[in-house]
């Protein structure tokens, strides 16, 4: 099946935040429901992480591995998808040229039974969802700085 793999999907964008604010952004469910959706708080390697959309969207997943302030992966299925039918999400943070940059990858489509199809899909709504997290982080420095 060489060849036929569904490649990940990548989004980077830079936020005007350091690293620290950056990572709460991601990581506390209060700002995470701010520009994205409802969360569970982010636990230990291991444990249920669950991004709620409303209107009975529930994606479930579990905590793959959290490095405060680097990175963070967690398995993503929606409804009950079994965990070996689940795709993976990564967000890494490094130094930006006034900030941090984020780089989202998507992936583990092929052995989700997935398409690219489905990769073009969950893209379009990420990007959107990326746009709002560099539009908060804006608005929040912007009201710093008044």
């Amino acid at each position: 099946m060489a060849g036929h793999d569904v490649a990940p999907m990548v989004i980077r964008a830079e936020l005007a935040t350091d690293r620290d604010a950056t990572w709460a952004t991601l990581t506390d469910p209060t700002l995470v429901e701010r520009w994205f959706a409802r969360a569970t708080p982010v636990g230990p390697a291991g444990s249920a992480y669950t991004i709620d959309f409303g209107d009975a969207d529930v994606m479930h997943g579990e905590i793959l591995e959290v490095v405060p302030g680097e990175r963070l992966v967690y398995s993503w299925g929606w409804g009950q998808t079994p965990a070996a039918r689940r795709t993976r999400v990564t967000w890494e943070l490094s130094p930006g040229e006034d900030g941090t940059l984020v780089t989202l990858t998507h992936d583990g489509w092929t052995p989700a039974g997935l398409t690219a199809r489905d990769r073009d899909e969950h893209a379009a709504y990420w990007e959107g969802y990326v746009a709002a997290l560099v539009a908060m982080t804006d608005e929040d420095l912007a009201g710093a700085d008044a």
